[in-house]
């Protein structure tokens, strides 16, 4: 009974040897843990010269980094083999950044098929082949960045058929001749100098969801289409101008960080196809001077709005925010906005801004900042918030509404028009007219209840604001109106955006006169402490 057979004993010792090779050594410089029987390996910042030899074979993660090593071709120099990581078969991510390695050779991977994360940014690298990642079908993070004047064939990555996070920033790389997987869905192309950039190495990432083109020099921007892709960075560029179609085919888009570009000016409504944004981001621009009143037009799910320190930023439209309906968040913190009317944030049921930093008068005109009895957005950071009086920063917690109802002066009407009569088809212009310092908040409202706003607190409002001139009849306005070259009624204007409009002086202006636009209408000229109707 208690004689083990010859074949009880070769099947013990069978289990001894495997455990014994199983179990090795941890190097003595190196920290490892065993969990649920993987092995992680960290030998990071040992100032390592080569990776040392006793590292346990059912490790699943290896950390060199921040060593010194700069050869790979012979790491495990106690072994005689053509495989540098022969023995680490079951290795899943091998993270080599911020060594000094500049060259790889094409064997040094062939056994790690199980590899699905590699980082080798930082080093020095400066060729690879299409025999570099031969074997890693699995690999499905590549982190080549901070590799300068890195140099890849268009077949690099060609077997890399399960990549879906790539990063080749401040790598200097050409694109000439770039080819990336179409499964990857991150991307990362930062700081590599590019001046323009080729967009036919993205045209078939159809599955891309993050893409980063922030520090380069890039002109312009005009991406193809990427229906997938949800946020991107183009920050620290040289865009001066963005075309009406710089974001049209970005359909999924839900974050745009356009900040440190050197924009002057956004008088296009460039965002109006990017009908999921969320995040938008336009701040730290240092030649930003001008939005028009439709630069956010269609912006319906935006719920975080960033437009911060933006020194020359000193207007903006009373309607800027008019299709921010959703908006939570909006900051527009350090500025030098001059002038801000509660008006603004009219649209949005739950906002909260940051106004601080501001240029803003110690008058009437920002009194809903303190009110506490009238609705209005959720000012954040109100105690570090200032106006200026005669130059004067004065900090805003110290005053009350008496001392700002105290610097608003009345309002005078100059013209009040009570009827008019038009034929059906033609233009119309009905006037109010009025003199108030500071300027009062101007609202036409319509026989059929639309309202038109005019707030000329700044000489910019005019740039939103066709002139009489332009709505002369054959002034540019009319460019593209061949409705008033028939003799038809084009009741189909109805819905015109552009149809009835607050011209650059406060008057209104009424295209083509529809049947239903007759009626009464009339203009509204308030500030805090006066509200005059005028019919």
């Amino acid at each position: 009974m208690g004689m083990k057979t010859p074949w009880q004993l070769l099947s013990a010792g069978v289990v001894l040897v495997l455990f014994t090779t199983s179990v090795q050594c941890c190097p003595s410089v190196c920290q490892c843990t065993t969990e649920n029987f993987q092995t992680s390996v960290d030998c990071s910042r040992k100032n390592l010269l080569t990776i040392p030899a006793t590292i346990p074979y059912n490790t699943t993660e290896l950390d060199l980094s921040h060593n010194y090593v700069q050869d790979l071709t012979y790491v495990f120099q106690n072994q005689n083999n053509n495989s540098e990581f022969l023995g680490l078969e079951n290795l899943e991510i091998l993270k080599l950044s911020n060594n000094s390695i500049s060259s790889i050779t094409e064997s040094v991977f062939t056994k790690l098929s199980m590899l699905r994360e590699l980082d080798l940014s930082d080093n020095n690298i400066e060729e690879m082949n299409d025999k570099t990642f031969k074997e890693l079908q699995n690999l499905t993070h590549l982190n080549l960045s901070g590799n300068k004047n890195l140099d890849l064939t268009n077949n690099t990555f060609h077997t890399l058929k399960s990549l879906v996070y790539l990063d080749l920033s401040n790598t200097d790389i050409s694109t000439d001749n770039l080819w990336i997987p179409p499964t990857v869905k991150i991307l990362h192309l930062t700081g590599n100098n590019w001046d323009s950039f080729n967009t036919s190495i993205i045209y078939n990432l159809q599955d891309i969801q993050f893409l980063d083109l922030s520090r380069n020099n890039l002109m312009d921007i005009e991406l193809p289409p990427l229906p997938s892709l949800q946020i991107l960075n183009i920050s620290q560029n040289n865009i001066h101008n963005l075309s009406n179609n710089a974001f049209s085919a970005l359909s999924s888009l839900h974050t745009l960080i356009l900040d440190r570009n050197p924009f002057s000016e956004i008088t296009l409504p460039v965002f109006q196809q990017l009908s999921q944004l969320q995040y938008l981001s336009v701040s730290h621009m240092d030649n930003l001077v001008y939005l028009n009143r439709e630069a956010f037009r269609g912006l319906h799910s935006l719920t975080t709005l960033q437009m911060s320190d933006n020194h020359l930023l000193e207007y903006i439209h009373v309607t800027l925010f008019a299709d921010l309906v959703n908006a939570k968040m909006i900051n527009i913190s350090y500025n030098n906005i001059t002038a801000l009317h509660p008006v603004t944030f009219s649209t949005m049921t739950n906002v909260t801004t940051d106004i601080q930093g501001n240029h803003l008068p110690c008058d009437c005109s920002i009194t809903w900042i303190i009110e506490q009895d009238k609705p209005s957005p959720n000012v954040i950071n109100s105690q570090d918030i200032s106006c200026y009086e005669n130059d004067q920063r004065v900090q805003l917690s110290k005053l009350n509404l008496e001392d700002l109802q105290d610097h608003c002066g009345e309002i005078t009407v100059l013209a009040n028009e009570t009827e008019y009569q038009s034929p059906i088809g033609a233009s119309v212009i009905l006037h109010c007219e009025w003199t108030g310092n500071p300027a009062p908040l101007i609202s036409w409202v319509t026989p059929r209840g639309n309202m038109f706003i005019y707030y000329p607190s700044h000489s910019l409002v005019w740039e939103s604001h066709p002139t009489i001139e332009d709505v002369k009849e054959n002034g540019l306005f009319h460019m593209d109106h061949t409705w008033h070259n028939t003799n038809s009624y084009h009741s189909e204007l109805v819905g015109n955006a552009d149809r009835i409009l607050v011209l650059n002086n406060g008057d209104l202006f009424i295209d083509y006169m529809l049947r239903s636009d007759t009626g009464l209408y009339e203009c509204i000229v308030e500030n805090s402490k006066i509200r005059l109707p005028l019919e």
